[in-house]
């Protein structure tokens, strides 16, 4: 729906970005130039909304440097090749594989906070996946990990068992 919404649109910040060699990358009503944007055209993109009747959250604006954290929709953009999850993400989650690969499941949540953190399988789970989605050589081990370490009647959701969630994550490889 906001691709149709905002085609007119689209048009004509793609028209503006193409003439300044810029890239713009639109995710429904988060936007990200790339490039060597300067003041000028930040102005230019907001006159471009404005005039198509957009207006602009000038709150959630944000100029990011190179040499700078640049985070996009929650991913780190700053690597040429693609997205990153955030490192803080992946430390919490190899921690929590670690502890319940070396502690069991249980120890994990009685002892080290997954209880206060509500990790239940489902989450545990998703947060994986999340991961193996973006960067799967990181997340497919801590899918792995959880599989393995889960214990069975813990594991199961309302669409099937532990297996069938490593099935339908694996959906994600490259």
């Amino acid at each position: 729906m906001s691709n149709l919404v905002f085609e007119q649109t689209d048009y004509a910040l793609a028209s503006y970005c193409e003439s300044e060699d810029l890239t713009l990358t639109r995710y429904v009503d988060d936007m990200a130039l790339s490039g060597d944007v300067v003041d000028r055209n930040l102005h230019e993109i907001r006159a471009i909304l404005l005039d198509n009747g957009w207006r602009v959250n000038d709150r959630k604006t944000v100029f990011m440097r190179r040499g700078g954290p640049q985070y996009v929709t929650g991913l780190f953009v700053g690597c040429a090749d693609r997205p990153r999850i955030p490192r803080r993400i992946k430390r919490q989650m190899r921690r929590v594989c670690f502890l319940i690969e070396q502690f069991g499941y249980q120890s994990y949540m009685d002892d080290f906070g997954g209880s206060d953190a509500q990790m239940i399988p489902n989450r545990l789970y998703g947060w994986a996946r999340y991961i193996a989605a973006i960067e799967p050589n990181v997340g497919y081990p801590m899918l792995r990990t959880l599989s393995e370490h889960v214990p069975e009647n813990r594991a199961h959701s309302d669409n099937g068992s532990r297996s069938g969630l490593l099935k339908n994550s694996m959906r994600f490889s490259q």
